[in-house]
């Protein structure tokens, strides 16, 4: 008898979205970094510049992510999603 060895499936990374309406939902992640229209098209948005890709990070801060940059998932699996042509940022005390 034969036994058929099959490689142990790679674990699927999934990401937290977050909309305007601050409504969240799980999605597997495209791939290990995916791109900013990557992480839209998971979405259901569009992958056009009028939509923005920010990343929540372990460490506490917000990295913006461009259609065709690469996001590292070791360093935040969660992002916020919007629309609009540029972000601005405050800080609050």
């Amino acid at each position: 008898s034969h036994a058929i060895h099959t490689p142990n499936p790679v674990a699927q990374e999934v990401l937290m979205l977050v909309d305007e309406q601050h409504a969240g939902h799980q999605v597997s992640a495209p791939s290990s970094h995916p791109t900013g229209a990557e992480i839209l098209r998971a979405a259901g948005r569009p992958a056009v510049p009028s939509q923005i890709v920010l990343q929540l990070l372990h460490a506490g801060g917000l990295e913006s992510i461009r259609l065709e940059e690469r996001a590292d998932l070791a360093a935040g699996s969660t992002f916020v999603l919007s629309t609009g042509d540029k972000t601005f940022r405050y800080t609050v005390d």
